[in-house]
């Protein structure tokens, strides 16, 4: 046996020499492997972060989108946050006081901190500790920001940068409008604060109405990758279908495809709407506002060339006075057989591509022509998904919405407008405020609201510097209301006759001023109360002006006779139940 073993070990050994002896090293073959199957990449995560506050009369909107949060549930890809307001009416409510931070765990919102009622949503350092803090807390793959409540377009309201953020202050802003502390924020504001959080966003969600313009975009466009927001006013975005498509889609675009039209289809269910809803990728931004900038350039070359009068003519020929006109006649819509298409009624937003196409055509001018071309074909390519519903006949779709102020507004407003159209970054890129700027206007006078900043009343000619002490109140025809409902009613009345009291104690108005009085505070009646009146039975309601005993009438105010010292005017609540 081990003579055996010896045999076959001999032989064994000399076969390896020999296959040894003729072979090199570089001729060995290794066995093949199997190669490895690439690990799948762990599914997206998202943080998203809700910022804003009920305004006045949004509250209940509120409570609809964070039960929809709720309803959905926390998910494992998705993170959610809020800091959060309720208006004045809602802080005397349980669990609506103060603002919150509010966080989605398994169990519900959590409320995570409570700050006052007076915290300022519009100082950049607090929306850059909620994003920063929202990263500490809640990692992710991506992030995405929601601004929510009122929103207004591109304007007077987007004041700079203050030096310093005291807790109430009487600023207008541009979105999340506070009417704890009277103020809103603005364009530049937002983009400090994200800048300063030392975040670039995926995704900027404007969940508010009107902020759809090429001026907020351009200057946010290094803060995040994408950006969406309506052009018109928005009825509120779902929050379940949402936070579902960030679940269950591959990618946060192809969530966003879904969305939108899910949206609009949605908001068409509200009666005579019109609107729309588009996201937008921010890398085409650069080179649509080069397009852009050609096109104001050639706009201000023939608005000075078509205007000029030549050498030997005394007087304006028809088309040159119509060219002179030119900025007031781009102020009304199609049906008015103006240039443009307006997103409101009371808005000094209008879409740009329609305006640069029309006004090519208003001058007959193909290198306009071919630059507003340009300008909608860059947007196209910018644009992820886009939807919308109750258009125009001859408007196939919506571009981004740019600032075109009614001239009597530049006029009153320009050394506060210059400054900040001026600082605008889409402005400094295109000089927009050249167009803006350079017109012709009649001698107006204005007057502030004495509820709203964003509100003006105009007057033509001079108005007398004299000041006039006014009371205004506020009836009720109280036989046309249910008896077990007068008392609620009282107590609205009340609160309007305080409200405006404490405005007329601070201000004084000239006699040409007394009716606006009337439906200065209707505006307050309509933005804040006008639903629960209704709810109440209320169907009219009469607004009282008049001057104050005593007050003299000054003898230099030529007009003074034309405008009454006293005033009664009534306003009906469609829709609303009565006796």
């Amino acid at each position: 046996m081990k003579k055996t073993l010896l045999f076959l070990n001999i032989i064994l050994a000399c076969t390896v020499t020999f296959f040894a002896s003729c072979s090199k090293d570089d001729d060995i073959v290794a066995p093949p492997t199997q190669p490895e199957e690439p690990a799948t990449p762990p599914p997206t995560t998202y943080t998203v972060m809700l910022y804003g506050c009920g305004g006045g009369n949004l509250d209940t909107e509120l409570d609809y989108n964070l039960e929809q949060i709720v309803g959905y549930g926390k998910t494992s890809r998705v993170n959610f946050t809020g800091l959060v307001k309720y208006s004045m009416p809602y802080q005397s409510k349980k669990d609506c006081e103060g603002t919150r931070l509010l966080n989605l765990t398994e169990d519900g919102l959590k409320n995570e901190k409570k700050y006052e009622a007076s915290y300022r949503l519009d100082n950049p350092e607090h929306l850059a500790n909620f994003i920063k803090k929202s990263k500490e807390k809640m990692p992710a793959d991506k992030y995405i920001l929601i601004f929510w409540n009122h929103g207004c377009e591109f304007g007077p309201s987007d004041k700079l940068v203050q030096s310093n953020y005291p807790e109430v202050s009487n600023q207008s802003r541009s979105v999340c409008f506070d009417d704890n502390t009277g103020n809103e924020l603005s364009t530049y504001e937002i983009e400090k604060g994200i800048k300063d959080s030392g975040t670039k966003l995926d995704l900027i969600y404007f969940d508010v109405s009107m902020m759809g313009m090429v001026e907020p975009f351009y200057q946010l466009k290094d803060c995040t990758k994408y950006m969406m927001a309506s052009s018109h006013n928005s009825y509120g975005g779902n929050y379940t279908q949402l936070l579902n498509n960030l679940q269950e889609k591959d990618s946060l675009v192809d969530a966003i495809k879904d969305y939108v039209p899910a949206v609009i289809k949605e908001w068409q269910n509200k009666e005579w709407y019109t609107g729309d809803l588009a996201c937008y990728d921010m890398q085409y931004m650069d080179e649509f506002a080069q397009h852009a900038k050609t096109a104001t350039d050639e706009v201000v070359r023939l608005k000075k060339e078509k205007t000029e009068i030549p050498e030997g003519f005394d007087e304006w020929d028809e088309r040159q006075q119509m060219n002179d006109d030119w900025f007031s006649h781009t102020q009304f819509g199609e049906q008015y057989n103006g240039i443009i298409y307006p997103f409101d009624t009371n808005s000094y937003s209008v879409d740009l591509c329609s305006l640069l196409t029309k006004l090519a055509g208003f001058y007959h001018d193909g290198k306009l022509s071919s630059a507003a071309t340009l300008v909608r074909s860059t947007l196209e390519k910018m644009t992820v998904v886009s939807a919308s519903s109750g258009l125009p006949q001859w408007l196939d779709r919506v571009s981004l919405g740019v600032t075109w102020p009614t001239p009597e507004f530049i006029d009153l407003l320009s050394d506060e407008y210059k400054q900040i159209l001026r600082n605008s970054a889409f402005n400094q890129a295109t000089g927009w405020d050249k167009i803006l700027l350079d017109t012709k206007n009649p001698t107006m006078s204005w007057i502030k609201s004495a509820y709203y900043s964003r509100y003006y009343f105009f007057y033509e000619g001079e108005l007398s510097a004299y000041k006039y002490a006014w009371d205004v109140t506020v009836s009720v025809d109280e036989s046309k209301v249910y008896e077990e409902n007068r008392e609620a009613v009282r107590q609205i009345v009340s609160a309007l006759d305080q409200i405006a009291a404490g405005a007329m104690a601070q201000n004084t108005y000239p006699l040409r001023h007394s009716r606006a009085l009337a439906a200065d505070l209707y505006f307050v009646i309509d933005y804040q109360y006008k639903q629960e009146l209704m709810s109440l039975g209320v169907k009219k309601i009469n607004v009282h002006v008049q001057l104050k005993d005593g007050e003299s009438i000054d003898p230099d105010d030529k007009d003074a006779v034309k405008h009454p010292t006293t005033v009664d005017q009534e306003f009906e609540f469609e829709g609303a139940n009565f006796l």
